[in-house]
């Protein structure tokens, strides 16, 4: 019983992490965003950030799971935008919680190389 509980406090906690890389045109984003949630907050979460970074296409699932010892879901998009990004500000009307920049998303040479990285990550519980 004492491991569940150990397991569950080194758990990743509620939180968002990104990596933005702009293109030459600095109007072109390419985007990672890593969201720790509930599965119905994932979900609101991502809608409320696509709508603050409209115009945007190619938005690809990268990975998804569960954070074992909890009742969280894990979620990693991508995709390009053309427009601002967010304001602190406007972050805390996508999501009044943790959110970090984080040069670990990075855009790896391989996109499974990313998944895989968030994957272990995750299970390592060494994303709090």
């Amino acid at each position: 019983m004492a491991k569940r509980i150990h397991e569950a406090t080194n758990a990743p906690k509620r939180q968002i992490r990104y990596w933005i890389q702009s293109e030459p045109d600095p109007e072109t984003h390419i985007w990672n965003v890593l969201v720790i949630n509930e599965p119905r907050r994932i979900r609101g979460i991502l809608q409320k950030l696509y709508e603050a970074v409209q115009p945007l296409e190619n938005i690809v699932k990268r990975t998804e799971g569960k954070v074992e010892g909890t009742q969280m879901r894990y979620q990693l998009v991508s995709f390009t935008s053309y427009g601002q990004i967010p304001s602190d500000e406007k972050w805390t009307k996508i999501y009044n919680g943790k959110v970090r920049r984080d040069p670990t998303l990075a855009t790896r040479q391989s996109p499974d190389r990313l998944a895989r990285y968030v994957d272990a990550q995750i299970a390592r519980g060494r994303l709090a």
